[in-house]
């Protein structure tokens, strides 16, 4: 067997919880290493970190999950880590750069509690520019919001706030990641995050998509600049 099927197997008996009956043997050297004897089992292994992501949803094969209002939707196979999207003016207040505390808590933080209480990890990805005629869910946001807040729109093109329209022309769309203001501010807004939710255990990582709808441009800058080189 190689040493990187042994390791994936050590690493699977301590991390899966249907593997938790194993043999384990404490070593009393200076490495302070524990050999893990795995017991045998039919069961698929679920690959934490890795393999199948659950989307914007919490997803368990534990009939008692006490997240569901109803009866849980059994995943197969099961799964380590959830992955959630968010825009940026749902995470920010209306009016002003200030993130909105009351969705955060609703959103992230919440995710973030359900993840570690199921063992479970979140990836996170923030975005910054909707698709056209994009569902709007939060009674916070602007309706006629394209993913920016209102209040960026207003300080980069002067509309968006006090009734006035959110949208953005395909124009301001694609010129505002030029812009060195959009630059800044959203510097602002993850340094913010980052400082939140630094060392937070159930955050696996961060999926950046601030550029383009949906964050989906930048493969197309990547892949225009490895042509173009």
């Amino acid at each position: 067997m190689s040493s990187t099927l042994l390791s994936f197997l050590i690493a699977s008996s301590v991390l899966n919880p249907t593997m938790n009956n194993n043999h384990i043997h404490t070593l009393t050297d200076n490495n302070n290493l524990a050999i893990v004897i795995p017991k045998q089992s039919n069961k698929i292994l679920t690959n934490p970190g890795i393999g199948f992501t659950e989307l914007e949803r919490v997803v368990s094969n534990d009939p008692e999950n006490p997240f569901y209002e109803g009866p849980p939707v059994i995943s197969y196979p099961d799964t380590s880590t959830m992955y959630y999207r968010w825009y940026w003016d749902q995470l920010t207040t209306a009016t002003d750069p200030q993130l909105n505390e009351k969705m955060l808590e609703d959103k992230i933080d919440s995710v973030l509690k359900i993840a570690a209480a199921v063992n479970k990890k979140v990836v996170i990805r923030f975005m910054a520019l909707r698709g056209k005629n994009d569902p709007i869910y939060d009674p916070d946001v602007n309706k006629d919001s394209s993913g920016i807040p209102c209040w960026l729109v207003q300080e980069l093109y002067g509309h968006g706030v006090n009734g006035g329209s959110c949208h953005l022309s395909d124009s301001e769309a694609v010129n505002m990641f030029k812009n060195p203001l959009f630059i800044h501010r959203m510097r602002q807004f993850l340094d913010v995050l980052g400082k939140r939710y630094d060392h937070n255990k159930a955050l696996l990582r961060i999926d950046m998509g601030m550029v383009g709808t949906w964050g989906e441009w930048i493969s197309q800058v990547m892949l225009h600049q490895q042509v173009r080189v």
